[in-house]
């Protein structure tokens, strides 16, 4: 075939990120490199009518499209091509998701066409994300089937191949609700299990969780699909296994191969950050390891412990002086290690040392970036991951119910130093494990799931999935559970085949004697609907659970002024177990959200759409920081410190699918929500924090930084126009990874509840704390004082402020800094502004002080 001929449809992506060897560019040899071509453009999507398909038709149809084939590029679902040509209206807004139902009562087929490759040797075609049900077919030759969208597919297609005409890709998508009809047809649903769980298809995908009504199940190609065209040798697969010696002096690397084709010669490199070389050698492809030693490495840290330093190992596969294929990862030396026993107190435990540090984690679960699509948003994903590690967070867990991220997102993690919590990807309840396709199907997904992420320092668990067993129990009590074996003995088995070097965790939540026990494994927060003996200090909170709107600029996005508040509505909880909001509010929410608020009694009855906002948000921040204030504390109400129980909080959940008023710290337009606020502080690395029992109030400080905290301490009972009648004040010195009672506010004698408030003050960090409800309050009117200075916002405020609240009028997306704190007497703050989404002003109010609006000065 000639060379000149062009390859349409076809992104060239060249799987190496260098030019070659010096001793090949000596030779002056055209390297014959491993190609793989991403099929990107040129694609074209149709619904096709009936129940059955002339495949020869279709493929001779895509040849030469007519006007019912939607022509788009690659990867988008059936719903993001639908919305882009204005077939459908937006999902997102009002009750637009319902009248979308059709879409995945259909069939669909994906086409596009490429040139035959050079050569004679193997043509893979890999499709690395297929949602879910399909037939694949090469020039009308069917090539392959699809029935799992957690697994990745490659079928070899070289004597599919046409070699003086271009070729036709023909993706054949079965609708999700007609599969879920066969299966309830021809399946025999066995021990009460779901007809859903028969489809290794996103959990969420089938109910409203998310906040679609009454769901909305995704269909067609979320990801790339790639020509691959090997040489006579190319690696399959690498599994790279570092671990370090019990000093973390030396770092011994097991590198596995599985490589394809001819027998070759594998060089090696290993460089440093700054491009040093560091080991280096040259190994036999057919012995399919080796291993080298590292002395004295950088070590890879949590950000919030060091930094995450990243090696790069280069693999080169040569014959002679061929090039035949190259890969490139990031290594992070660091040391994983699981304690579910303290060593002193032979008490159990779930925590985690990394490099000999037990560190304690704080994080929040990662939700599916989009509603509509699997297809991921880099630009989205990055915001999200920059507002977690703002907040102070050293970890993600990547959630069982959604979709698993591109290897970018992994790589993101490795750089910015956040561990990652690995779910494996079956939801909420028991999968049909017994039935033995379903069982395959699954065994294969995992190993697939391990192997594509098991290079990413940053994760540091597996977890075999959400709420399994705890789902069982919920919905048929806690007697026998069906197929827990495979949780508990087939997961773990695989684990350790693919991956001997990360701690595995059947389920989240898991242990004791039931599966959510809060002193065995790690726990669930559902105190929200349930009396939890033993929670209050759990081994380790993987859920924190409460729920709160975004912001009125954000609901106004989706629904409009009279759903938004209708007219005459009047806010009051009049009766027993009255859902108050509007009703589109509770429309545009999910899973009995109303019964999960905070505590709205403590606050004054809300008068328009902004005030139920501030109450609710302002419940669910609270609610949030007193739980993991007395989490990092580890100790039992009124109890002194010394051995911590608890290391590790995280909350459910850091972002939303929809717009929708649930339980995340960031809404669907990634705004954080007032609960963000209180949960970053809350976080910080050295915490000052309040304790207040039936009889005394205490000061805590607890330090989950890398480095000693000390200082003078002092409390200071103080009215709110800032007299300050009573002060105590002591040394403190506390060691990385301890909580200390430092302070008993008892020699300050009473407090009056509504008229005076408490002050800690630590190295220039000044936390409050109010004694009392908020409702109760005896505020004075602040008066505010506001700079716009570059990128800051300063202000200073003449008397006690409560909750002073910066937000760009009419936008959303504003990030700042800080939002929603109480300011004391006479106290000055400058708030850095994170980011602007575009807007020429800023408005900062408080509760006792009237709303300013400060114009930003023309650049």
């Amino acid at each position: 075939m000639s060379q000149t001929r062009t390859l349409r449809g076809i992104t060239v992506l060249v799987c190496i990120i260098f030019l070659a060897s010096a001793s090949l560019l000596k030779a002056k040899v055209a390297p014959p490199i491993r190609q793989q071509k991403i099929l990107k453009t040129g694609w074209l999507v149709n619904q096709l009518q009936g129940e059955s398909y002339d495949i020869a038709a279709l493929t001779e149809a895509a040849k030469r499209p007519d006007k019912t084939w939607l022509r788009i590029d690659m990867p988008n679902q059936v719903a993001d091509v639908l919305l882009r040509y204005g077939r459908i209206s937006d999902p997102h807004v009002g009750k637009n998701a319902a009248a979308c139902a059709w879409i995945w009562q259909q069939d669909w087929a994906y086409a596009t066409t490429f040139v035959t490759p050079e050569g004679i040797g193997p043509v893979w075609l890999r499709l690395m994300g297929v949602d879910t049900i399909a037939r694949v077919y090469v020039n009308g030759q069917e090539v392959g089937r699809c029935n799992n969208m957690f697994r990745r597919y490659a079928f070899e297609i070289r004597s599919a191949l046409k070699d003086n005409e271009d070729n036709v890709l023909l993706v054949v998508f079965t609708g999700p609700a007609k599969e879920l009809a066969r299966i309830e047809r021809e399946v025999t649903l066995a021990h009460g299990i779901a007809p859903t769980k028969y489809m290794r298809k996103s959990h969420c995908d089938f109910n409203n969780y998310l906040g679609a009504r009454p769901n909305f199940m995704k269909v067609g190609l979320f990801r790339e699909v790639i020509l691959d065209i090997p040489s006579d040798t190319w690696l399959e697969d690498t599994a790279i296994r570092p671990t370090l010696s019990d000093d973390l002096q030396r770092a011994d690397v097991q590198v596995i191969l599985d490589a394809r084709g001819t027998n070759a010669q594998v060089r090696y490199t290993l460089t440093d950050a700054n491009g040093k070389t560091v080991a280096q050698g040259q190994e036999n492809t057919q012995e399919r390891q080796f291993s080298f030693t590292v002395n004295q490495p950088r070590l890879w840290w949590p950000h919030t412990h060091g930094e995450p330093y990243l090696y790069t190992l280069t693999l080169e596969v040569q014959q002679g002086v061929a090039l035949q294929d190259a890969r490139q990862f990031k290594v992070g030396f660091r040391k994983v290690e699981h304690v579910t026993l303290d060593e002193n107190t032979g008490e159990a435990r779930f925590a985690f040392k990394i490099n000999n540090r037990q560190i304690y984690l704080k994080g929040a679960g990662w939700a599916p970036l989009e509603g509509i699509s699997h297809v991921w948003d880099r630009q989205r994903s990055d915001r999200q991951i920059a507002l977690g590690k703002q907040a102070n967070m050293n970890l993600f867990r990547m959630w069982a119910e959604g979709s698993i991220p591109p290897s970018y997102w992994y790589d993101a993690c490795d750089e910015q130093g956040i561990l990652v919590w690995q779910d494996l990807y079956f939801g909420y309840g028991i999968d049909p494990f017994h039935e033995p396709d379903f069982r395959a199907n699954a065994e294969a997904e995992i190993a697939d799931t391990i192997k594509r992420l098991r290079n990413h320092p940053s994760i540091f668990l597996w977890v075999g999935g959400n709420e399994n067993l705890m789902g069982w129990e919920f919905a048929k009590g806690y007697g026998n559970i069906p197929n827990r074996h495979f949780c508990e003995e087939v997961m773990p088995s695989l684990v350790k085949q693919f991956d001997p070097t990360r701690p595995f965790h059947p389920s989240s939540p898991w242990g004791g004697p039931y599966s959510n026990y809060p002193l065995r494994g790690d726990w669930h927060d559902y105190t929200t609907l349930k009396f939890v003996p033993l929670s209050s200090v759990p081994l380790f909170n993987s859920e924190i659970c409460r729920v709160s709107p975004p912001s009125v600029t954000s609901m106004r996005r989706y629904m409009t002024e009279e759903e938004l508040w209708p007219e005459g509505f009047q806010f009051a909880v009049d009766r027993p177990g009255k859902i108050a909001w509007p009703d589109m509010w509770e429309y545009r929410s999910a899973g009995s959200a109303w019964d999960k608020i905070g505590s709205i009694e403590r606050f004054c009855d809300p008068q328009n759409p902004e005030d139920l906002v501030r109450v609710l948000g302002t419940a669910h921040g609270e609610n949030w920081q007193q739980r993991v204030e007395q989490q990092r504390r580890g100790a039992l109400m009124g109890m002194p410190g010394g051995n911590r129980r608890c290391w590790g909080s995280m909350v459910w959940r850091l972002n939303d699918a929809w717009p929708i008023t649930y339980m995340s710290a960031i809404d669907y337009y990634l705004e954080p929500k007032i609960c963000y606020y209180y949960l970053k502080r809350a976080f910080s690395p050295a915490l000052v924090s309040f304790e207040q029992t039936a009889d005394k109030i205490f000061v805590w400080v607890i330090n989950d930084s890398a480095e000693p905290v000390a200082g003078i301490l002092t409390l200071t009972k103080m009215d709110f126009q800032g007299k300050q009648p009573e002060l105590l004040s002591r040394y403190v010195h506390i060691n990385p990874g301890e909580a200390e009672r430092c302070l008993d506010a008892t020699p300050l004698r009473t407090i009056v509840k509504n008229r005076e408030f408490l002050v800690a003050e630590l190295n220039g960090r000044i936390v409050t704390h109010l004694v009392n409800a908020e409702r109760y309050l005896h505020l004075p009117q602040a008066t505010l004082g506001v700079k716009v200075l570059d990128d800051e916002i300063e202000i200073v405020t003449d008397v006690f402020a409560r909750q002073v609240t910066l937000e760009f009028p009419g936008v959303t997306g504003a990030v700042f800094e800080d939002n929603f704190f109480d300011m004391i007497p006479a106290q000055k703050r400058r708030i850095r502004i994170h980011h602007n989404p575009g807007a020429n002003a800023v408005t900062v109010r408080a509760v006792n002080a009237d709303t300013m609006t400060i114009a930003f000065d023309k650049q």
